[in-house]
């Protein structure tokens, strides 16, 4: 749209401006007065501006393109890359073990213990929700020797884990250690992240060797984990990660880091458990990465939307600035010849001409840079994650510019300084 009233606006300026001209003074186009001098000025007006709208569109697609290639590239605090998802009901009478009812946390560490030993297998654990969520038990916290944060009640998300979670969706341990593989331990042990120490513990300390309390679990904090949000819009909350063996869950969410290809190791993981418990009914196997890039699918189609279109944008302003200056140049064609008349030199009329030219492309650039911040502006307040535009692309789309409108500019000029001083000076 946009390009589309730059194309009607440049192009019926033009026309007004010829049709309101008087007869009189267009048959004596070779006399230079006031009217040349109007035109020069009108015509340095177009250049400039349409070198600012070009430099502010071009700017603004490249800054579009920067803010979806950012949702894209969002680090989300885990790694999604060869890691896949089962879930696990215990909810049943595991027939691999004479019929008996199953002990949750028994069959956890066991399930554990099959499922590592096999070869492509590099890491897994067990967790109540999935890792590309946020869902979990708000409840309420308080650690021993620190006080409740100010400015009202806060609450903190449960999420109840194995050890070896952190490990198999590579989630930093930034502090301390993971839990105990040791489940008789474990229940006694919580790891907390970094958005729960910013909000409860800003200021005292490290939260290690500290002694939790919620609702309905407490243990001492062994670690720090780093914070894990699944979007770009999704600011990460303070979690309390609880050992599964302080609340063995019926059913709970198998995590399975592979080094072969994810979707190919799930066979494995499945016969590996079902040789533990011929009962267990697979369920659907989620792969991490092929979900992620379903969730941005959009997002990644736009990115390439805009980035062709920045380019287009980019060629076109170009060639607009190319023929815009051309033609204002050209238009001086007859006065250049007839300073070459007087004795100037062909060198000064070029560096003259070229030094108005620049000016006016710097005029029309710098006023395309103050549009492009403001816009920019508007565009952040609108996009979450919006990225401001790279120095370096900005000088790279004024360069282009400058570059084209001095080889526009140059080419009338050489015309020019070929035609002979008496050619010129017959139109007078």
């Amino acid at each position: 749209a946009a390009g589309v009233v730059c194309g009607l606006a440049f192009g019926a300026l033009p026309a007004l401006r010829a049709a309101t001209r008087d007869p009189k003074h267009a048959l004596s186009a070779g006399r230079e007065g006031r009217g040349a001098r109007g035109g020069r000025r009108y015509g340095s007006v177009l250049v400039a501006t349409e070198v600012a709208l070009s430099t502010t569109l071009v700017v603004l697609a490249f800054a579009l393109t920067a803010t979806f290639r950012n949702v894209l590239q969002y680090d989300r605090g885990f790694e999604a890359d060869g890691l896949i998802g089962l879930d696990i009901e215990v909810g049943h009478r595991a027939g691999g073990h004479g019929g008996d009812d199953v002990e949750p946390r028994d069959y956890y560490a066991r399930l554990l213990q099959a499922v590592r030993r096999l070869p492509a297998v590099t890491g897994a654990g067990l967790t109540s929700h999935r890792v590309t969520e946020q869902r979990g038990l708000r409840v309420d916290v308080t650690v021993d020797g620190v006080a409740p944060p100010s400015g009202g009640a806060e609450q903190a998300t449960t999420r109840i884990v194995s050890d070896g979670f952190f490990g198999a969706g590579r989630i930093e341990i930034v502090e301390g250690r993971d839990l105990s593989d040791d489940w008789t331990l474990g229940a006694g042990e919580v790891v907390v992240n970094r958005s729960f120490v910013r909000t409860f513990m800003e200021g005292a300390g490290s939260p290690l060797g500290r002694y939790l309390r919620t609702d309905w679990a407490e243990g001492e904090v062994v670690g720090v984990v780093a914070d894990v949000s699944p979007a770009i819009d999704e600011p990460a909350r303070p979690i309390v990660y609880l050992h599964l063996a302080q609340i063995p869950l019926g059913g709970s969410r198998l995590m399975v880091r592979s080094g072969a290809e994810a979707a190919g190791v799930a066979p494995d993981v499945w016969r590996a458990i079902r040789e533990m418990d011929p009962g267990v009914t697979p369920s659907e196997t989620e792969v991490l990465a092929t979900s992620i890039r379903g969730s941005v699918a959009t997002e990644r189609f736009n990115m390439a939307v805009v980035g062709t279109f920045a380019l287009l944008a980019l060629l076109l302003a170009a060639l607009g600035v190319f023929g815009m200056t051309a033609s204002a140049v050209s238009a001086r064609h007859r006065e250049i010849g007839i300073r070459r008349a007087l004795g100037a030199s062909t060198r000064r009329v070029v560096r003259e001409v070229l030094t108005g030219t620049g000016a006016t492309v710097g005029i029309g650039a710098g006023l395309g840079l103050v549009g492009a911040v403001a816009v920019e502006r508007f565009v952040a307040s609108l996009f979450v994650g919006a990225a401001p535009s790279d120095p370096a692309l900005i000088a790279g789309v004024v360069t282009v510019l400058a570059a084209v409108t001095v080889v526009a500019a140059l080419v009338p000029i050489r015309r020019a300084a070929r035609v002979e001083p008496t050619e010129a000076l017959k139109g007078e």
